[in-house]
């Protein structure tokens, strides 16, 4: 079954139910419509990629590679938008299991004052991030290596994450 053609970003959507959708075929629909690297503001880059490390050490645990964001989305059934944008990050920032409270309150502020006005959290994006963050932690899931898994459908992510679930 071919995957949807969405005129917007926006409209961006790939649920985990679909179950008939390999990885890739989901990633190159992502990338047709979702930002180019190039296209991120440089502040979101220091913040939230790890290929902008700072010297020094991670200001934020979790932090990942653009592509590797978006296989994220991928995984976690999320859409494209402010609110699925806050549980990604906060799903990824708290499966580290290494976030403190400091760094979430860090991260809030910055996302919700010193980011550009369109990547900046509303109030709903930052509880759903906390949300996401705990989300993250009690969920223990394993890293996990997309290469041998690329053409498998995305329900077997779905399975492997409810497995680590219980």
């Amino acid at each position: 079954m071919a995957l949807p053609t969405t005129k917007s970003w926006r409209d961006w959507h790939i649920p985990l139910s679909r179950g008939d959708v390999i990885l890739a075929e989901a990633l190159a629909n992502l990338h047709a419509l979702g930002a180019k690297q190039a296209e991120i503001p440089l502040m979101v880059q220091l913040v939230e990629n790890r290929e902008f490390d700072l010297p020094g050490g991670d200001l934020f645990h979790g932090r990942v590679d653009l592509r590797t964001h978006d296989l994220i989305h991928i995984i976690l059934g999320r859409g494209l938008l402010m609110n699925d944008e806050a549980f990604t990050i906060g799903f990824t920032m708290g499966n580290t299991n290494r976030v403190t409270t400091t760094e979430e309150v860090l991260y809030t502020l910055i996302s919700k004052f010193v980011y550009p006005k369109v990547y900046q959290f509303d109030e709903d994006a930052i509880r759903i991030f906390r949300d996401a963050t705990k989300l993250g932690y009690i969920s223990d899931c394993t890293p996990v290596d997309f290469a041998p898994s690329w053409t498998k459908r995305s329900t077997t992510y779905a399975k492997r994450l409810e497995l680590n679930r219980t």
